[in-house]
């Protein structure tokens, strides 16, 4: 499968990062959405918006792009060289925002500080469907709607203005909802009509079988052999924070017997991981099954009143919590929690919201 225009606009883009002044930019995580909204949507504004000289960023270093094999696959389908693609390594954003340029972000609606200065950064323009943080209002578009995908949106986005895209780029978007909607399941509670209705229309116009695209990029996901426990919670890991300091979540997408066949302890390298970033608490979501979605959940904290009250408050909140084994402790004196989550529908993006107010209600000056 190969497209022209939008092939040749992502083999240009490393010398088009010399003048650009537009970086369309997804979130830290790095996964399929994120990557694919922004190579489209980059594309999309240099044919609509001429005048304007845009880039895409993918927000990690490039070595960890082979911690997403689901990613390198779909590239591979649609002909896009990863080597012609921008990352961490290849911009100094920093120094580019400084000088004017302007920032368009996707699959997530404030800046990560780690990546860029929020006192100096332009946003002016944002898709998402996140939670609003109610940040950067004065960007336009701002868009931030409910959708299983940041891709549903960005094609919607696009669609809207010109009726049609070219097959790659269609590709890249519709591998990114079915991955994230898990093949448009309304079990997991992500899924929308506008992701239905969307995912339909680019399949059509990428030529491709909605259930063997979905099982060809699930099948790649899961080829994670050769990364360590530390790289795989790594690999799609977000931190925020609160009163006191920070907490992180992490996804990994397999579930607790598949881990533990390669990582024997297991507590002692979710605890390493918090130590590195400095927290106090971590949930680590596991999700898996071909057949049927499940998820798991794992919390490590160093306050066992805390953790406690945090087990109480999710459970509160519906997730229908069953404990897999008990209670473990780590070296550093936390405590780690493993369960089996009932409700799959309660994703990363659903949970975050909660336990942040939470978080701020409850736990302003933990013990």
């Amino acid at each position: 499968m190969t497209s022209s225009t939008f092939a040749h606009f992502l083999h240009s883009m490393k010398v088009r990062s010399r003048t650009a002044d537009l970086v369309v930019v997804g979130n830290s995580g790095a996964d399929l959405d994120s990557i694919a909204s922004a190579l489209v949507l980059a594309w999309h504004v240099t044919c609509g918006r001429p005048r304007k000289r845009p880039v895409a960023l993918i927000a990690t270093r490039r070595r960890r792009l082979g911690w997403r094999p689901e990613v390198g696959f779909l590239l591979n389908q649609a002909a896009i060289n990863s080597n012609d693609l921008l990352f961490l390594d290849d911009l100094d954003l920093k120094k580019m925002v400084k000088g004017g340029t302007e920032l368009f972000l996707v699959d997530h609606n404030r800046l990560d500080p780690d990546v860029v200065d929020h006192d100096v950064a332009q946003v002016t323009g944002i898709i998402d469907h996140h939670h609003d943080s109610g940040h950067h209002t004065e960007a336009e578009p701002r868009i931030i709607k409910k959708a299983g995908s940041c891709a549903t949106l960005v094609a919607d986005y696009i669609l809207a203005d010109t009726g049609d895209m070219e097959a790659a780029a269609a590709l890249l978007l519709a591998g990114a909802i079915l991955l994230d909607t898990v093949n448009l399941s309304s079990s997991t509670g992500r899924t929308t009509d506008r992701d239905r209705k969307m995912a339909g229309k680019l399949l059509a116009l990428c030529d491709q079988e909605q259930n063997s695209l979905f099982d060809h990029l699930q099948q790649a996901g899961t080829r994670l052999g050769n990364l360590s426990s530390a790289e795989l919670l790594a690999r799609d890991y977000k931190e925020w924070s609160w009163p006191a300091g920070f907490y992180g979540i992490a996804s990994v997408p397999l579930l607790l017997h598949q881990w533990q066949e390669v990582e024997p302890d297991l507590a002692a390298a979710i605890a390493g991981h918090a130590r590195h970033h400095d927290l106090p608490l971590l949930l680590v979501m596991l999700s898996g099954g071909r057949r049927h979605f499940q998820r798991q959940l794992i919390i490590y904290c160093r306050n066992d009143r805390l953790l406690n009250e945090l087990v109480d408050f999710l459970e509160g909140q519906d997730l229908r919590l069953t404990t897999l084994g008990p209670q473990q402790s780590v070296a550093d004196g936390g405590r780690v929690r493993m369960f089996a989550q009932g409700k799959s529908a309660m994703s990363r993006k659903k949970i975050q919201p909660l336990l942040h107010d939470f978080l701020k209600k409850r736990l302003t000056h933990p013990a």
